[in-house]
C-alpha cells in the first residue's frame, strides 16, 4: 500500500484490517500503518477475529457490515482489497462495486488470482465451508444488511508480478521504487536461508524440513549462514532446526526480509530458500544480491493438497506452490532436490 499511495497519487485513504488479537501477524501490521500515516491522511479500523470466534453468524456478520455500511456512500476514487479467498472481502468488493477495483498483492497468491480466476473474470470461487442451512442463514442475514453478492465485470491489480507470462487481464505495474537500493558491496562471506511456513501447514514433516535444510546449508557454500524463520514458525521448530545445525547463525527481525535488507550497509551475497514473494521482491529491490529458490519435492507436492481446498475452488494447494516457483524471473536460479 505504501507504493499505492504514490503510484495512485493518494491523500487519503480508509484502511479496514482483521486482525487476530496480538499476533505476530498483527504487530507487524501495526507498524506498516504507521507508516502509511506518514504518506498519507489514514483512517484505520481493526476488526478482531478472536471477537467473534466461536459467535453465531449474525455476530460474525455484523461484525464487517456495520464499517460496510458506513461507507458504502463516501464516493472513493479507488477499491483495493487484498485477498479473494475471504468472504468478508468478497462481500466489500460485490457491494461497493467501484470502477477501479483493484487486487493488491498479499503475497505470492496474486499469482493464482492472475492464472486461474483472471481468463474467465472468475474474481471469486470460495469453497462452499458449513451445512447448506448454515450458508442458507449467512445469505439471509447478508440480505437483511445489504449486502450485494453479484459479481464484478472487471477487476484489475496493482502488482510486483508484473513479468508474469501469458496474463490476460488489466494491470498496473508496481515497481517498489520506495525499497530499491544499490550496495557498494555485499559480504562475499555470508548467506541467508529464508524460513518456510510448511511444517505447520502439514505439508511436510519437521524431520524432513530439517534434512533438506542441510541440503541447502551445503549449497550456500559460506563462511557464515544466517537464518531467518517465517514469522509462523513456532519456536519449538525453530529451535530444533538450530540445534541440529549448530553452523546456523540465526537472525531473528521483526520486520520483512526485505525491509531488514534495505537497512544494510553490507549484506550477505546470497539469499536461499523455498518459493515466496521474498525472492520477487528482493530481484526488484537489490538485484546485486544472487537467490536460489529451491523447487518443493514432488512428495510433499502430495501432502500440499490434504488440507483441502482454501478459498478457492479453481487451483489446489500444489497448484500455487508450483507457480509460485515457476513464475520466478529469470534472474533467479531455481534448484531442484532430491530426499
Amino acid at each position: 500500500m505504501r507504493e499505492a499511495i504514490i503510484d495512485f497519487k493518494l491523500d487519503e485513504i480508509e484502511v479496514i484490517i482483521y486482525i487476530e488479537g496480538q499476533s505476530k501477524n498483527t504487530n507487524q501490521i501495526v507498524r506498516k500503518i504507521k507508516e502509511l500515516k506518514r504518506k498519507a491522511k489514514t483512517k484505520v479500523t481493526y476488526l478482531d477475529y478472536d471477537e467473534v470466534k466461536g459467535k453465531d453468524l449474525k455476530k460474525r456478520i455484523n461484525q464487517y457490515s456495520s464499517i460496510l455500511n458506513s461507507i458504502r456512500n463516501k464516493s472513493y476514487s479507488y477499491l483495493f482489497f487484498s485477498d479473494f479467498r475471504t468472504q468478508w472481502q468478497k462481500d466489500f468488493v460485490e457491494t461497493l462495486r467501484n470502477d477501479e477495483t483493484f487486487l493488491i498483492d498479499d503475497g505470492a497468491i496474486t499469482l493464482a488470482f492472475m492464472k486461474y480466476h483472471m481468463p474467465s473474470k472468475t474474481y471469486f470461487s470460495i469453497p462452499n465451508y458449513g451445512t447448506v442451512e448454515r450458508r442458507k442463514e449467512a445469505e439471509k442475514i447478508k440480505t437483511e444488511e445489504g449486502i450485494c453478492s453479484k459479481p464484478l465485470d472487471n477487476i484489475k491489480v496493482y502488482t510486483i508480478f508484473h513479468h508474469t507470462r501469458d496474463f490476460k487481464g488489466e494491470l498496473k505495474k508496481n515497481n517498489l521504487t520506495h525499497l530499491r537500493k544499490s550496495f557498494s558491496s555485499l559480504d562475499e562471506e555470508a548467506a541467508i536461508i529464508i524460513g518456510a511456513k510448511i511444517v505447520q501447514r502439514g505439508f511436510m514433516t519437521l524431520e524432513l524440513y530439517d534434512k533438506l535444510t542441510k541440503k541447502i546449508i551445503s549449497n550456500c557454500k559460506k563462511e557464515k549462514v544466517y537464518y531467518i524463520p517465517h514469522r509462523g514458525q513456532p519456536e519449538e521448530y525453530v529451535d530444533y532446526i538450530l540445534s541440529n545445525n549448530p553452523e546456523l547463525i540465526l537472525l531473528k527481525t521483526s520486520e520483512p526480509v526485505e525491509d531488514w535488507l534495505s537497512k544494510q550497509v553490507t549484506p550477505p551475497s546470497s539469499i536461499h530458500g523455498y518459493a515466496s514473494t521474498a525472492f520477487y521482491i528482493i530481484n526488484l529491490s537489490f538485484p546485486q544480491i544472487r537467490l536460489y529458490c529451491y523447487k518443493p519435492l514432488d512428495v510433499t507436492l502430495n501432502d500440499f493438497n490434504l488440507p483441502g481446498k482454501f478459498g478457492s475452488t479453481l487451483y489446489t494447494n500444489s497448484d500455487a506452490a508450483l507457480l509460485t516457483y515457476d513464475e520466478m524471473p529469470k534472474e533467479v536460479s531455481k534448484i531442484e532436490m532430491n530426499i
